[in-house]
């Protein structure tokens, strides 16, 4: 029974690996220019396409929305981070103080917009509206830190290097226990040879998305350094990028589970 558990666990935790995977380089969320207040862009990703709305302003300096309803993905980075274009859009419609009349709704073409995300986290967008060109550079927007204390039935999946010997895939089911109170994170794992390893650090949230990195230690002796990155906590459950480093070995990849 026990050695059924283990592989119920297991396959449960790989396929909840597999599906933060395929979500895990999403660029949804509300993005902006700290230094150039009052404008923006909502980007909202479901798998392969994009719908981009960009909030900005015409030549008379009254509001104006532009929008890519399909931008797809045109290019993978070396990190399978995906880049996205598409045709954009300006619409006419009915007025918020009047009756809806579908047939008020008008959208014509007058450009391009490019997503291209940056090693650092931000992204460039690159528009063109009536032959004028605009390039930017922006990141997520920050409403409120992500708080947690909660636990997951997981697994991590990461390339693996001992001692310098060459590298190789590891997927291990654990129990992941996950603390976030205001600037402060703790990821507690127990992997499903009974070790545990504490990682610990201070918590940086950017828009949807969350990073933290420090030391770990671990109950068979290992210590070293860590980053979590790309960190998602929902109601359902939580993925992230992970990476690890102690002695000359090193570990990196990506873990994920459901909630309890």
């Amino acid at each position: 029974m026990k050695c059924l558990k283990k592989v119920l666990v297991a396959a449960m935790a790989t396929l909840s690996i597999q599906a933060s995977i395929a979500s895990a380089n999403t660029l949804t969320d509300l993005w902006y220019n700290p230094a150039e207040s009052g404008w923006g862009a909502n980007i909202v990703q479901q798998d392969d396409i994009a719908f981009v709305t960009l909030f900005v302003y015409g030549p008379n300096g009254e509001p104006v929305w532009y929008g890519a309803p399909a931008t797809h993905i045109y290019a993978y980075g070396a990190d399978g981070t995906p880049y996205f274009s598409g045709d954009l859009y300006k619409t006419r419609g009915t007025w918020l103080g009047s009756p809806f009349d579908p047939a008020a709704f008008t959208g014509v073409k007058v450009g391009t917009v490019s997503l291209s995300p940056l090693a650092n986290g931000s992204l460039k967008i690159d528009y063109t509206v009536n032959d004028i060109t605009v390039s930017k550079v922006v990141t997520r927007q920050t409403w409120r830190n992500t708080s947690s204390g909660n636990n997951y039935v997981g697994a991590f999946t990461v390339l693996k290097n001992i001692n310098g010997g060459p590298g190789f895939r590891e997927i291990s089911a654990a129990n992941i226990a996950l603390y976030i109170d205001n600037n402060s994170a703790l990821l507690r794992v127990d992997d499903d040879n009974q070790i545990r390893c504490d990682y610990q650090g201070p918590y940086v949230q950017s828009g949807r998305l969350g990073n933290f990195a420090g030391n770990f230690s671990c109950t068979d002796g290992r210590t070293g350094t860590f980053k979590v990155d790309e960190l998602e906590v929902t109601n359902q459950g939580v993925s992230a990028k992970f990476r690890s480093n102690w002695g000359n070995s090193s570990s990196s990849g990506r873990f994920g589970g459901p909630r309890r």
